[in-house]
């Protein structure tokens, strides 16, 4: 060993000191770059723990011996933790283009926070620390190990007095604080509604009006007409005849009807169809001529055919009150096309 390296062993307590007195905060990083070879070289670094924080890869192969370059021979690899006292280490290494080892080391601190004790250095020169140490968290947080209270703390508030006005179990209703209500409550709903559970009337309330008043003039089942209120119009005994007026319509007449043409009777028929576009054939009646007319009231117009089906647009066209006169042998060779289903047309005819 040189005389650097018995230098570096005999001063250790006062390197140890000074970390020490810099108030704990005694840590240090310190990178082992592996680029040039090393074989024992010593390193003046001090402390009582020492541990391989990282490696630049699993290549990164080094060791050390603490204190004498005689002493065993210490791997360094990720997670090598060492905690004994030491004032150099011997570092060894082969040459390693681009590779290093993160060393951190320095006093185990932790340790002597956790006994809460005065620490004393017995060693020449040394300082004594007969006072509790003020710990700063420098802006984080300290870990606390062993027992501690939960972040919930226990209270217990039996013997705590009660506020002005709390209730006590004297004053507590009995029977499960059921209350009896002696006479009606009235109820506001405070310009809104209420809602009533159970059985109630529903939206709209029944109502029995079978013993209601008649109101004045009021219709009675004595008074209805019979059938169906079916009226029978009766001119017989020299009444005179009954007027009817269409109202500015016209009237249907279902069947044959006899026209009066000069004062001679002139047989007719109404042609009429359930479906729009198809074709309609009159009844059969022998004759020498007919007038056909479509009525006023309807709404599309009629295709007429004379003995072949009519078709929209190849014959002569009816629209209402339109009529025309032909020269026929019977009236079963109209055929008419109505453009609107159940209209009609008249069909007046001679022999």
């Amino acid at each position: 060993m040189g005389l650097e390296d018995t230098n570096n062993l005999r001063d250790w307590d006062k390197r140890l000191l000074e970390q020490y007195q810099r108030g704990w905060d005694n840590y240090l990083r310190r990178r082992i770059h592996l680029d040039v070879a090393r074989d024992l070289d010593c390193w003046g670094i001090c402390g009582e723990f020492l541990t391989v924080e990282s490696v630049s890869s699993t290549a990164a192969i080094g060791s050390i011996r603490l204190n004498r370059n005689t002493n065993d021979s210490i791997d360094l690899e990720v997670g090598t933790v060492v905690k004994t006292i030491f004032c150099q280490i011997f570092i060894t290494h082969a040459a390693l283009q681009g590779e290093w080892i993160d060393i951190v080391y320095g006093i185990n601190f932790e340790y002597y926070k956790a006994q809460q004790v005065a620490v004393t250095l017995a060693v020449p020169g040394a300082v004594t620390i007969q006072e509790p140490l003020s710990v700063d968290d420098n802006g984080g947080s300290l870990t606390v190990d062993g027992v501690f209270w939960q972040a919930t703390q226990p209270v217990s508030a039996a013997a705590l007095p009660l506020p002005a006005g709390a209730a006590t179990s004297a004053l507590q209703l009995p029977a499960g604080h059921a209350v009896t209500i002696q006479e009606p409550l009235s109820v506001d709903d405070n310009g809104a509604s209420l809602t009533v559970d159970g059985v109630f009337f529903q939206a709209t309330q029944p109502v029995s009006a079978a013993a209601l008043p008649l109101p004045a003039g009021a219709a009675t089942s004595a008074l209805q007409l019979p059938d169906g209120h079916n009226v029978t119009v009766d001119n017989a005994g020299g009444a005179a005849a009954v007027n009817i007026q269409d109202g500015g319509n016209a009237i249907t007449v279902d069947g044959s009807v006899t026209a009066v043409d000069n004062g001679i009777a002139q047989p007719c028929i109404t042609i009429t169809n359930a479906n729009a576009d198809q074709n309609t054939v009159g009844a059969n009646h022998a004759c020498k001529r007919v007038l056909i007319r479509a009525h006023t009231i309807n709404v599309g117009l009629v295709w007429v055919d004379f003995n072949n089906a009519a078709v929209a647009l190849a014959c002569y066209p009816l629209s209402a009150g339109d009529s025309v006169g032909v020269p026929l042998t019977n009236t079963n060779l109209v055929n008419c096309l109505f453009k609107v289903a159940n209209e009609k047309v008249t069909v007046v005819y001679t022999n």
